[in-house]
């Protein structure tokens, strides 16, 4: 949504849970939605000014319905944010070197330490 009097560009992102909405922090951790998070800001961020025309900050927020068809949104604060793009940065670098190396063999941190001694 863009929103021009505000000038906002909000990002709404409807889930359904079976668990209680006071549980939705952990979902949301648990199901790596912080990840999807940060990745529908990056592809807003790259196509806003060039197709929009607009240079509005991104939010992003779950609207959330539990078993009970209660329903709440939950917005992601900048700070929240910020941390949620350095670990999606984190978690892309980690996907591309697998890509570059062409080897899918073991998960980055084994395969990156695969010649070097590490405590087990």
């Amino acid at each position: 949504v863009i929103d021009h009097k505000e000038q906002v560009i909000r990002v709404n992102d409807l889930k359904k849970t079976s668990k209680p909405l006071s549980l939705f922090p952990e979902t949301m951790e648990y199901y790596s939605y912080w990840l999807q998070a940060a990745i529908y800001r990056m592809i807003v961020n790259h196509v806003k000014n060039e197709t929009y025309k607009v240079d509005y900050p991104v939010e992003v927020r779950f609207l959330v319905i539990d078993p009970y068809m209660q329903m709440a949104p939950f917005k992601i604060s900048d700070i929240s944010m910020e941390k949620y793009m350095v670990r999606t940065i984190e978690a892309l670098t980690k996907a591309n070197s697998h890509f570059v190396q062409k080897d899918f063999s073991a998960p980055y941190e084994l395969l990156i330490s695969a010649n070097r001694e590490f405590e087990v």
